[in-house]
């Protein structure tokens, strides 16, 4: 799901089938202002930046690692005027 600037975003990873026990996460090129919780997936916080994020999340259940890229959208602050092109 998208974000918005000042506005608090969580969002969980989730698989099918779910992960071990004991799966670690870690994400790269999260938004600034997000984390990810490396025991449970939850990305969460206020992001500070719109724009097109892309990165990578990666669960790590011993020694095998599964990594899938995504795209998160962050939208501007309400209010913020729009420039045309």
């Amino acid at each position: 799901p998208s974000g918005q600037v000042g506005v608090a975003y969580t969002y969980t990873v989730s698989t099918t089938p779910p992960p071990p026990a004991g799966t670690i996460y870690s994400a790269t090129g999260l938004p600034t202002g997000l984390s990810i919780n490396g025991s449970s997936g939850v990305i969460s916080g206020i992001p500070t930046a719109s724009g097109s994020f892309t990165g990578s999340v990666s669960l790590t259940s011993g020694v095998v690692v599964n990594s899938f890229t995504y795209t998160l959208a962050v939208a501007p602050p309400l209010g913020t005027p729009v420039r045309a092109v």
